[in-house]
C-alpha cells in the first residue's frame, strides 16, 4: 500500500479524516502527506453527512414530541444546499430541541440562533467596516441584494487560509466564497456547483447574524457613522438642502438594510433612523407623522437653542433624476397646501425650513422652500 506520510517506513497512519472549513495545503513538493481526497458541500457520497435532511429533521422532531414546531424549524435552520439535497443545520436543531423540552426555557426566546453563536462573526462586520470605509458601493448593494433574498453571481476563489480582512480587506468573489465554506451563504437551487455559481442566504438564523452586525456598523457605537449622519442633520437645520442632497446619496449609498428599498416606508425609516439617534447631540427633537394643519408632516425637526425647525416631506418615485426631481417639486406643494407650518408656533420658530425630498433607487433630490416662518399663523 501507499503511505500515507512519505517519510514514515512504517506508518502508523494508513487512513485518516480530517475536517474543516477549507481545503488543506498539501500541493506541495514539500508537504509531508500523500493522496488527500476533498470532498466538499457540493461533492458525492458525503454531501449529506454536513447536516440533517428534512426526513431526518421530521423524524427528530416527532421523537420528541416537537412536530408542532415543524415550520419554524424550516424557516429558521433549513435551507442549505449539498449538492442536490436540502439540509439542516445539525447543530441548531437540536439546540432547539433540547431548548423546547427544557420546562425552565423562555418560550419567547424559542426558535433562537445556536449556530451563528459558536463563532465570531465579526467576518461580517469587517469586511462590512472596509465596504463602507472604501466606499465599495456596488458591494454593498448586492449585498443588499443578498438580504432581499436574490441570489448573486460569484467566481469561486480557491485559498487554504482565511483572508486579513482587517489588514488587506478582501474582493467581493473572496468574501462571498468565504461566506459559503464557513456556513453564511449557500448556493442557490438551481446553481452550477463550481466556478461561476449562484448564492443566497440559506435561512432567518443566518439573516439575524447579519442584523446583528448592521445594527452596529449603523449605530452610535460607529463614530464613522455617527460623524456622517451628524453632519447631516447640522446640514438640514442650516437649511443646506444641495449639501444634505450630497451627503444622503452617500449615506444611502453605504446603507444596507433588511428592509425593501422598493417601498417608501423604507425611505421614512431610513431619515428618521439616520436622525435620531444623533439628534441628542445637537438638542433636537425628532418627531416622526408631525400633525399640522391638515395632514401629517413625515418628520419634523426641532432645535429650540436656536429657535430652528425643519419640515420633512418624502416620496419614492423611479429610479431616474427627472422623476426624483418631479416627485420633490410635487411633495413641495404637498407641504404647503396641507400646511404642515401650524405643528410649530410662530413663538417657537425664527427659522423654518421646509424641504421635499424625492427618493428613487439609492439617489434622491430635494426641493427646498426656504425659510417657512414668516406664514406660521399668530395663535390667539
Amino acid at each position: 500500500c501507499v503511505n500515507t506520510f512519505k517519510d514514515s517506513p512504517e506508518p502508523w497512519l494508513y487512513t485518516g479524516i480530517v475536517t474543516g472549513c477549507l481545503k488543506i495545503a498539501h500541493q506541495s513538493v514539500f508537504t509531508d502527506a500523500n493522496n488527500f481526497t476533498t470532498y466538499g458541500m457540493e461533492r458525492a457520497p458525503y454531501q449529506t453527512f454536513f447536516g440533517f435532511t428534512k426526513d431526518e429533521t421530521d423524524r427528530i422532531l416527532e421523537d420528541f414530541g416537537l412536530t408542532r414546531w415543524g415550520s419554524e424549524v424550516d424557516r429558521w435552520y433549513d435551507g442549505y444546499r449539498m449538492g442536490m439535497d436540502r439540509m439542516y443545520c445539525p447543530w441548531s436543531v437540536l439546540n432547539f430541541c433540547a431548548d423546547a423540552l427544557n420546562p425552565k426555557s423562555d418560550p419567547s426566546t424559542i426558535p433562537s440562533s445556536y449556530w451563528v453563536n459558536t463563532s465570531g462573526n465579526d467576518i461580517l462586520l469587517l469586511y462590512l467596516e472596509q465596504a463602507v470605509k472604501n466606499n465599495y458601493s456596488e458591494d454593498l448593494g448586492h449585498l443588499q441584494e443578498l438580504l432581499n433574498g436574490i441570489p448573486q453571481e460569484i467566481t469561486l476563489q480557491e485559498f487554504t487560509t482565511y483572508p486579513d480582512m482587517a489588514k488587506d480587506g478582501a474582493d467581493f468573489d473572496t468574501f462571498m466564497t468565504l461566506l459559503l465554506h464557513t456556513g453564511y451563504l449557500t448556493f442557490a437551487d438551481n446553481s452550477p456547483l463550481t466556478d461561476t455559481v449562484m448564492v443566497r442566504i440559506p435561512n432567518f438564523e443566518v439573516k439575524k447574524a447579519f442584523a446583528v452586525k448592521l445594527k452596529f456598523l449603523y449605530g452610535n457605537k460607529n463614530p464613522v457613522w455617527v460623524k456622517k449622519t451628524r453632519t447631516l442633520l447640522q446640514l438640514l437645520l442650516a437649511g443646506d438642502a444641495e449639501a444634505a442632497r450630497f451627503l444622503i446619496n452617500e449615506l444611502l449609498g453605504e446603507f444596507i438594510s433588511l428592509r425593501d428599498t422598493g417601498q417608501e416606508y423604507f425611505y421614512h425609516g431610513f431619515m428618521q433612523g439616520v436622525l435620531a439617534p444623533v439628534a441628542k447631540f445637537e438638542g433636537v427633537v425628532v418627531t416622526s407623522e408631525a400633525e399640522g394643519g391638515r395632514g401629517y408632516a413625515d418628520l419634523a425637526l426641532y432645535q429650540e437653542r436656536t429657535m430652528t425647525a425643519v419640515i420633512l416631506e418624502f416620496k419614492k418615485c423611479k429610479n431616474e433624476y427627472d422623476a426624483r426631481v418631479k416627485a420633490a417639486r410635487e411633495t413641495a406643494r404637498q407641504i404647503t397646501t396641507k400646511e404642515y407650518v401650524k405643528h410649530f408656533a410662530p413663538e417657537d420658530c425664527s427659522t423654518l425650513y421646509g424641504m421635499a425630498i424625492g427618493f428613487g433607487g439609492k439617489r434622491c433630490a430635494i426641493h427646498n422652500l426656504g425659510n417657512l416662518a414668516a406664514t406660521l399663523p399668530i395663535r390667539k
